[in-house]
This record gives structure tokens, C-alpha cells and sequence, in this order.
């Protein structure tokens, strides 16, 4: 409870945070839109559907990591019901799922996942032999990460990644 009423607090705090909250993610629901009409028209909207498009024409293996960069500014990806589908192409499509789908195909994700799930399990017994909040904190971490539909970073290259990698070395670790 105490987390929520600080979050809220630092929400209500600062008038771009509560633009930013309300104005272009709660309020459009408000408003009736459908979730596909409200992705098509946000910033993220012309890379994902340039990496689902991508993703459909390489179903199996993808184009290859980090190849999302140049295959997302073919024409064939642009799409006019999209708002921002001319900004399309970009260095990855800033969502997980969809970058290791384009990137990877289905064979790439699925064996991330088998490792994910893998490691989620290490990580789970580990923390009920150790207790250990560091360990705990490194697989919610993981859990968030990986199980959340959100925006992201480039899974292989940003800072993200490295903080991503450093917390799942966390969560598999056996000390104290």
C-alpha cells in the first residue's frame, strides 16, 4: 500500500507525469478506442506493426538479430492506418516480444522461453534454499521484465540488456 501511495504521489507530483499517465494512456481508453486503434496511433505503433508484418513474412527463423534495423524501412512495411508507420524503421521495434519474433522467429522464441522458464525455476529454488532478498528481487525482476507486454529497450544492445543479464545473474546465483 505504501508503494501505490508513493507512486501516486510522484504521479500527481509533477503536471508532465500526469499528461503523460493520463493524457496518453488512461485517457484513450476513456474514450472508447480499441487497443489496436490506440497502438496504431501511438509513437511505438509504426515499429510494431513493421515487426509483426516482418515477423509474418519470416515466421520461422526471422530476419536475423539486430537485422530489424534495416528490414523495417522497406516499403512493403509501410502502412497508412498506422500514424506513425513512416518512423517505422528504428533499431528495434522497443518491444520484447516483438523484436524476438522479427529477429528470431518462432524457433528463437521459443527456445528463449524454454531458457527463461529454465532459469525462472533455478532462480525460484534458489531463493527457497537461500532466502535471499537479492535473489528474490533479481527474479521479480526477470518475471516483470519478460512476462509484461511493455515498451522496451533492445533486448541484445541497450543498457537495458545489460541490466536485464546483471539481475538474471542475480536470480541464479546460490550466495547469500
Amino acid at each position: 500500500m505504501l508503494v501505490i501511495t508513493i507512486l501516486l504521489g510522484i504521479l500527481f507530483s509533477n503536471n508532465s507525469y500526469k499528461e503523460r499517465f493520463w493524457g496518453m494512456f488512461l485517457g484513450q481508453f476513456n474514450q472508447g478506442l480499441s487497443t489496436k486503434t490506440i497502438i496504431n496511433q501511438s509513437p511505438y505503433g509504426g515499429h510494431w506493426n513493421a515487426a509483426w508484418e516482418i515477423f509474418l513474412d519470416h515466421k520461422i527463423f526471422g530476419v536475423g538479430i539486430n537485422n530489424f534495423r534495416i528490414v523495417s524501412g522497406e516499403n512493403k512495411y509501410y502502412d497508412e492506418k498506422v500514424l506513425f508507420s513512416k518512423s517505422r524503421q528504428n533499431i528495434h521495434p522497443h518491444q520484447l516480444y516483438l523484436e524476438i519474433l522479427s529477429e528470431t522467429g518462432i524457433f528463437g522464441f521459443v527456445t528463449f522461453f524454454l531458457f527463461i522458464i529454465g532459469s525462472c525455476y533455478v532462480g525460484i529454488r534458489n531463493y527457497l534454499e537461500t532466502k535471499s532478498v537479492l535473489i528474490l528481487s533479481g527474479l521479480l525482476f526477470i518475471l516483470a521484465s519478460v512476462f509484461l507486454p511493455l515498451p522496451s529497450g533492445s533486448f541484445y544492445t541497450t543498457y537495458g540488456a545489460a541490466i536485464f543479464w546483471i539481475n538474471y545473474g542475480v536470480m541464479i546465483s546460490k550466495k547469500n
